[in-house]
């Protein structure tokens, strides 16, 4: 019975992770830089293109791009070594924003910046529209990844 519950969780967590149209985009902050990545060694560009855009996020507004740039056959950013940068002055303060990457597949994240006199700190959103208090930490990343990774293992093994 237990694994009849279990095969029974896993195929409805199998169908909300496929169904998602866009995969995790991961941030770092590099000097005063947002730096984004993939961490997927099989991300790929679309036609040797890569298109990274970005905008504010309202509750009452329609999505307005913000920011973008298209690069040509440039290395795909999979790691914070080969990330791609965008300034933190192209961020309000405490503003929540969505960032893709279109390439083959599209990568997105929501996060929030905060520029400070020392420092630019990457914030959490919560309720889809409100910046936390808590700062994103590599903690919560990793623990994302490895949980992922687990529930893809297990998806793919009663599939």
């Amino acid at each position: 019975m237990k694994k009849i519950g279990l095969s029974i969780f896993l195929i409805l967590c199998s169908t909300n992770i496929f169904s998602s149209p866009e995969k995790q985009l991961y941030v770092t902050i590099k000097g005063e830089n947002v730096c984004v990545y993939t961490k997927d060694l099989k991300a790929k560009p679309f036609e040797n293109k890569m298109y990274l855009y970005m905008g504010d996020v309202t509750p009452s507004k329609n999505f307005k791009s913000t920011y973008s740039k298209l690069f040509n056959n440039m290395k795909v950013p999979v790691d914070k070594v080969d990330c791609i940068p965008i300034s933190s002055t192209q961020f309000k303060n405490n503003t929540p924003y969505d960032i893709v990457l279109d390439m083959d597949q599209s990568y997105s994240i929501r996060i929030c910046v905060e520029k400070r006199t020392d420092k630019v700190v990457l914030r959490n959103v919560v309720n889809g529209f409100t910046c936390s208090t808590s700062e994103i930490s590599e903690a919560i990343e990793k623990e994302q990844t490895i949980f992922k990774r687990i529930l893809n293992w297990f998806v793919a093994l009663f599939l």
